[in-house]
């Protein structure tokens, strides 16, 4: 699996890729799920929908400030004002760290 830099993804539409990153919003919108992941280079809007039931489940419990990684197919977004260029429709979740954002930076850049 291709791991990439969130502000690199637009290079990859429609292809499968891994990011990793800090949870920084969770929006509920009529049962789909909008996450703003932060890897430290840029943020992405990733869409988690219910019919993936069990990466659904996994992201009711996520929280801002936790570090996860995430698979998922990259797909053109809206392109108006301060929107993401694109966004990845996930397909797999894992929570890395349940750790408060803060202490997931430091992890992230080394510091510990």
């Amino acid at each position: 699996m291709l791991r990439v830099e969130i502000e690199k993804l637009q290079q990859y539409v429609d292809q499968q890729v891994k990011i990793g990153g800090i949870v920084e919003k969770i929006e509920d919108h009529g049962g789909i799920l909008f996450l703003q992941i932060n890897d430290l280079s840029f943020l992405a809007s990733a869409i988690i929908i219910p019919d993936k039931e069990k990466v659904f489940a996994m992201a009711k419990n996520l929280k801002e400030g936790y570090f996860v990684e995430l698979t998922g197919i990259i797909k053109n977004g809206p392109l108006s004002g301060n929107d993401f260029l694109c966004e990845i429709e996930v397909e797999t979740l894992a929570i890395v760290s349940a750790r408060t954002r803060m202490e997931n930076m430091i992890k992230i850049v080394g510091i510990e």
